[in-house]
């Protein structure tokens, strides 16, 4: 299933039924990419504090775990450039996932022309993913 909803709406999409973010970024996490506010404040300063580490190392691909409502929260970013985004998208989105989790909703974050979220949707059909734009 997917909706669409604008980007003011970004942090009120965060609740307590949301699994994690999906985040399609133009540029490198290091340059500090449209939404990296919004997320690092959902992963706690961790995003700064990863690109400001000494042992950071560019990627097109990340995967941070944080904590929402006392439950694990996922975020993935890819940058849209990224050979093979779909399929590396689905496979950090399968880290994402466990069993015993009630939690069904998924917020993509996607400005570029790839299709992540239909893409998601047909691989994980038991979610919900939600595009915003």
């Amino acid at each position: 299933m997917e909706t669409e909803t604008p980007t003011t709406d970004i942090l009120s999409q965060i609740n307590h039924d949301c699994l994690g973010v999906v985040w399609v970024t133009e540029k490198p996490l290091q340059d500090r990419p449209e939404h990296f506010k919004e997320m690092d404040y959902l992963m706690d300063g961790v995003l700064t504090k990863f690109i400001n580490s000494e042992s950071f190392a560019s990627s097109q691909k990340n995967f941070f775990i944080g904590k929402s409502f006392g439950m694990p929260f996922y975020l993935v970013q890819l940058e849209a450039n990224l050979q093979k985004l779909n399929d590396e998208a689905k496979n950090l989105m399968q880290l994402s996932i466990k069993d015993q989790d009630e939690r069904k909703k998924v917020v993509i974050l996607n400005n570029s022309s790839a299709k992540v979220d239909k893409e998601l949707s047909k691989s994980f059909a038991d979610l919900s993913f939600v595009q915003l734009n």
